[in-house]
């Protein structure tokens, strides 16, 4: 915080290509007020819980996690906010990490690894408010789309620390859903797969 705008643009660019996580960095003074940005062209303006996590952290140096907001079409953004100290327990400012969610390689991974099961299946990860935070991009259009599953279906079977459902859709076809939830972090996956291709394979 104490040096140049272009070295702490260089700090900036080196933890966002050391940790190959976040996509921006944002460094703000102990007000809350950014100073530095990385990239440069990056998003300037804080966002509604960045400007309520920032001030705590810089306060109480209690670290914070937003929850998913929606920067661009197709595209959520989550912020990690972390206190920035000098050594001596004293705060100099507040550090900022944003990840595009369906952009960040890490998080792209976790839904290309949810798609195709059986080779027809769709998968996305449900926040803890019910909302569709990570989907495929032919999925895009349900991001922060309300997802509940229904309390009345029975459970089918439990595998894996997840459960399996059979639920139908608005035209009358039936669906399998397995739910399971994110270990350690209190979001959920869901993998949909129409039924007619469970059936198939154990035609087989």
């Amino acid at each position: 915080l104490r040096g140049t705008e272009s070295a702490r643009q260089a700090k900036l660019a080196e933890g966002v290509r050391a940790g190959a996580f976040f996509d921006e960095l944002l460094l703000t003074d102990a007000a809350g007020q950014p100073v530095s940005l990385y990239p440069a062209e990056g998003f300037k303006q804080l966002a509604s819980e960045e400007k309520l996590l920032i001030p705590r952290a810089a306060s109480a140096g209690a670290p914070g996690l937003t929850a998913p907001q929606r920067v661009s079409t197709g595209t959520l953004m989550v912020s990690f906010v972390v206190p920035v100290e000098d050594g001596k327990g004293g705060r100099l400012g507040v550090l900022v990490g944003r990840a595009r969610m369906n952009v960040n390689p890490a998080m792209t991974r976790v839904v290309s690894g949810l798609q195709m099961t059986l080779g027809r299946g769709n998968g996305f990860v449900v926040d803890d408010q019910g909302r569709i935070v990570l989907a495929s991009v032919q999925q895009s259009d349900r991001l922060m789309a309300e997802w509940r599953i229904d309390p009345s279906l029975p459970v089918l079977a439990e595998v894996e620390g997840g459960r399996v459902y059979i639920n139908s859709v608005e035209d009358g076809t039936r669906r399998l859903l397995y739910v399971r939830p994110v270990q350690g972090y209190p979001w959920t996956t869901v993998i949909e797969l129409p039924y007619a291709a469970v059936m198939g394979l154990a035609a087989e």
